[in-house]
């Protein structure tokens, strides 16, 4: 996660980057990835579910 910004910014950040909703995807496999090979991993569970959840919301809007 980026220091200093919430999810939200930081999600926006990451749609608005050049890498768009692929970057997306592949943050999210990533954070999946790593909650694989941890059982402390709380905050990125958050963050993905994060993710999945702006993600299902932008694509809602765009439809």
């Amino acid at each position: 996660m980026i220091s200093g910004l919430g999810l939200m910014e930081e999600y926006q950040l990451l749609k608005e980057s050049q890498e768009g909703f692929e970057g997306l995807w592949n943050k999210a496999a990533n954070v999946n990835s790593e909650l694989r090979q941890t059982s402390s991993a709380t905050a990125s569970r958050r963050e993905l579910g994060c993710i999945v959840k702006y993600f299902c919301n932008d694509i809602v809007h765009v439809q």
